[in-house]
């Protein structure tokens, strides 16, 4: 299923994370989960079990161009398991 996680439940895809991004020391992915993810969107799938196997994270970001502020996602933190990649390829 592909969802986006509450905010509650964001500690859920940080074993992903720290697979999928080995090199981040222990850290950055503290202040990452402990500071910034709370201000995120983040959308994942998960396998029939509901194990998270891929994920997106979105950051918020204000964006002055002339005059004008926009309020723009970033996007980070884009990861799926290695097993699933293997198995289906692009899967989100």
């Amino acid at each position: 299923m592909i969802r986006y996680l509450e905010k509650r439940e964001f500690g859920a895809c940080r074993p992903l994370w720290e697979e999928a991004f080995p090199e981040d020391s222990r850290e950055f992915a503290d202040y990452y989960f402990d500071k910034k993810v709370s201000q995120s969107d983040v959308l994942v799938k998960e396998d029939d079990t509901g194990r998270i196997v891929t994920m997106a994270h979105m950051n918020p970001y204000r964006v002055n161009v002339g005059k004008k502020m926009w309020k723009l996602d970033y996007i980070v933190g884009v990861a799926t398991t290695a097993v699933t990649a293997d198995i289906c390829g692009m899967c989100l």
